[in-house]
């Protein structure tokens, strides 16, 4: 007997209905009028953490990457690379990217179009969020149904997250636009699957890289998902053509990038040249899971912490260590090589970084990477209420048991009366590869919070989907299903609330940041509180007291200065930066032998400092220590040949010592470097001076004079020099006495 196909319930069936029923007008209408009022939410929501955002003192003080986002954008808008004041030049006019380029050009883009000021970009941010939202919509309609697609856009309205980056200058508000738009182009390929819209995914793929460049990872995984997609319908021979439209959207966007790189800096670099240097920041014998720190930076850099600005300075370390120039490729290379040098030596303990790691990505907590997010959150009148990650991931993964359960009971009838069922699955198979994928690309790096970010609209469109789908049963009284669905959610959300690796947020850090920000904007006094409420939160983070105590030195408080200088030293008695920072405001202040033994405890840490070499040595010549003094200098000129200043000073005393010639010699080399330097036109002409030749020792000092004309003691050496010529040249036309009265021939 042949049995009939068993029904499906009525709910069911409509659950798993693929986006092409039909739908009424009104019905629409009603749709799109909810949505007008969730985007009216939302947007009331950012509107007051505007308000909440301009009363910040990093609103118009960016910071960290921020900083560096800002200073790229707005040099590429104006035309001004004058860096911020207190960081080196980064060089980006002159090397390859060594950041990604995506959203600097976006952010200059904006600077460009609306002018330089902080607000704009913010709101543009914003409205790129509430577009996101209406993304999430369509493609929850897509994938779940009209109600689902609302409420997917309700919960990314208010996720916190979303606000919060929305006001940062960076990048996630940017990504997950982006991200969006990738989807639904790939969702109108699986309907209509030309080359056209294969082409647009490429580009659109090759765009995300731009601006975050692991995206790259995702190519090779579209192109495998689109074979996949075209056998399954019996047009695998169309699939080498859209593979090739893919990749070549890919290419084309990419190429601008690499073709740069190569021009200005002769160095091929496809996009950017970081990806070495954060390998190893989270694959060293020192490592941690969420600080980005470079365990042999003093020798490096001669610094204790780095910043983007200051990585030519680790470039130039690097050339150092290796004796050799090097390009960014070339020292990308080098830290990778040590990276995976680590990881082979010590597999287990890689390997559980990168568990460690995996586990905070998807953790409750808000890993600090720029800024201290929990207590961003925390301390916003609105954030806090917002909800959390938490709530996403346990909502992702109800949603997705449940689309499981619902898609096994209705394949059957789905495959028989709903032939529109196989582009909703195989959209959701490549979002769940996305959410795989890029997560996974992540785990080789330290762990922050704003990685996952654009991971999170996937998330909540599943969540939707629990929700309704919660709803349904509580609504047709079906309390198993409804009981199930509500009680493995909450134990869920309870599970993900739990940190499976221990991490505490600092609160020392935030208010140091903040304090930071207002130095920045030159107010000293909410610099101050700030600093005071730093040490009060965290006494044990000597990174406070070296920034309040440097700012104490600027407001002439040089005592108390001093007393947080040795109290960060005494708590890292290897910050060799602070120590050489305290050595210079004791020297300033006459405090010479203190000054002495500071800079010789700074050089047992790091000895490739050149610069706390040659101060060692003005420390000494202060102290009439000449001899050690130039054992200084010169070791300064080991460790960099192009210090000029050292020269100089060298060759002062070796003209005190009498080395005439050798003093000379010094001279000329620091002038070799740096033609424009009065003091070594100067001395230069004071050691010519001493060898008798004066026509030189002028010249030399009419050099001098030509850089700073107003300088007393180059005129009046200059004058004298000049009587000098003047009476020898005399006595050399005046006739002897005994030549006057010889008789003539």
């Amino acid at each position: 007997m042949k049995r009939r196909p068993r029904q499906k319930s009525s709910v069911r069936q409509k659950a798993a209905r693929p986006p092409k029923q039909q739908v009424a007008r009104p019905a629409r209408r009603r749709d799109w009028l909810v949505l007008g009022a969730i985007l009216l939410a939302g947007l009331g929501l950012r509107a007051a953490y505007v308000g909440e955002l301009v009363g910040k003192p990093d609103f118009d003080a960016p910071l960290a990457d921020a900083q560096y986002n800002d200073y790229w954008a707005r040099g590429l808008a104006t035309g001004d690379w004058t860096p911020p004041a207190g960081v080196p030049d980064p060089g980006i006019q002159s090397t390859p990217y060594f950041r990604p380029p995506g959203y600097p050009y976006f952010l200059a883009a904006v600077y460009y179009v609306f002018g330089t000021g902080y607000l704009v970009p913010r709101v543009v941010q914003m409205i790129l969020g509430l577009a996101s939202c209406v993304l999430v919509f369509l493609l929850g309609r897509a994938l779940f149904g009209r109600v689902a697609g609302l409420v997917g856009a309700g919960l990314m309205a208010v996720y916190w997250g979303f606000v919060y980056f929305e006001g940062e200058l960076q990048p996630p508000a940017l990504l997950v636009f982006l991200s969006l738009v990738l989807m639904h182009v790939l969702r109108r390929w699986t309907v209509r699957p030309t080359y056209v819209w294969a082409t647009v995914g490429g580009l659109l793929l090759g765009l995300l890289a731009l601006v975050r460049p692991n995206v790259l990872l995702l190519v090779p995984v579209v192109i495998v998902w689109m074979w996949w997609v075209l056998r399954g319908r019996d047009a695998g021979k169309r699939f080498l053509l859209a593979a090739l439209a893919a990749l070549g959207g890919v290419v084309v966007m990419i190429a601008p990038a690499t073709i740069r790189n190569y021009a200005v800096a002769h160095d091929l670099v496809l996009i950017s040249s970081n990806g070495g240097v954060n390998l190893y920041i989270a694959n060293n014998p020192l490592t941690s899971l969420v600080t980005p720190r470079i365990p042999d930076i003093e020798q490096l850099a001669g610094r204790s912490g780095w910043s983007l600005f200051a990585y030519p300075e680790i470039v130039r370390g690097v050339e150092a260590q290796t004796q050799r120039t090097m390009k960014y490729s070339e020292v990308s290379r080098y830290f990778a090589r040590r990276a995976f040098e680590f990881i082979r030596a010590n597999p287990g303990k890689a390997l559980g970084y990168a568990v460690d790691r995996a586990l905070l990505l998807w953790g409750p907590r808000e890993v600090s990477n720029n800024k201290a997010l929990h207590f961003e959150r925390k301390q916003s009148a609105m954030l806090w209420l917002l909800p959390g990650f938490p709530l996403a991931l346990s909502g992702f993964l109800v949603g997705l048991v449940v689309w499981l359960f619902d898609r096994r009971a209705t394949r059957r009838h789905e495959e028989e009366t709903e032939p529109d069922a196989r582009p909703q699955r195989e959209l959701l198979i490549l979002i769940l590869l996305f959410l795989v994928v890029y997560s996974a690309s992540f785990l080789p790096f330290l762990a922050a919070g704003r990685f996952r970010v654009p991971l999170v609209p996937f998330l909540l469109m599943f969540a939707a989907y629990a929700l309704c789908r919660l709803a349904q049963h509580a609504a047709a009284r079906r309390v198993r299903p409804a009981a199930l669905c509500g009680v493995g959610w909450l134990a869920l959300y309870g599970l993900a609330s739990v940190p499976l690796v221990s991490y505490e947020p600092d609160l020392g850090r935030w208010h140091l940041d903040r304090a930071s920000a207002y130095v920045l904007k030159g107010e000293p006094e909410g610099a101050i509180t700030e600093y005071e409420a730093a040490i009060a939160a965290n006494p044990g983070y000597p990174t406070i007291y070296a920034e309040f105590g440097s700012l104490l030195v600027t407001q002439g408080e040089f005592d108390e200065a001093i007393a947080n200088y040795r109290k960060g030293t005494e708590l890292n008695p290897s910050f060799a930066e602070l120590r050489r920072t305290l050595a210079e405001l004791l020297l300033h202040l006459d405090r010479v032998d203190e000054a002495i033994a500071e800079y010789r405890a700074a050089l047992e840490k790091s000895p490739g400092n050149a610069e706390a070499w040659y101060n060692l040595g003005r420390a000494l010549s202060r102290a009439s220590s000449n001899d050690e003094a130039q054992a200084a200098y010169q070791r300064a000129l080991q460790v960099d040949p192009e210090f000029a200043e050292a020269r100089v000073n060298l060759g002062v005393i070796l003209k005190g010592k009498g080395n005439l010639a050798e003093a000379e010699r010094e001279l000329r080399r620091a002038l070799d470097v740096n033609p424009n330097m009065f003091e070594a036109h100067y001395n230069l002409a004071n050691a010519l001076a001493a060898q008798g030749r004066i026509d030189e020792a002028i010249r030399s000092l009419s050099a001098a004079l030509h850089i700073r004309p107003d300088n007393v003691a180059a005129q009046q050496a200059w004058k004298s020099l000049r009587e000098r010529r003047q009476s020898e040249q005399q006595a050399k036309s005046t006739p002897s006495e005994n030549q006057a009265t010889q008789p003539a021939p």
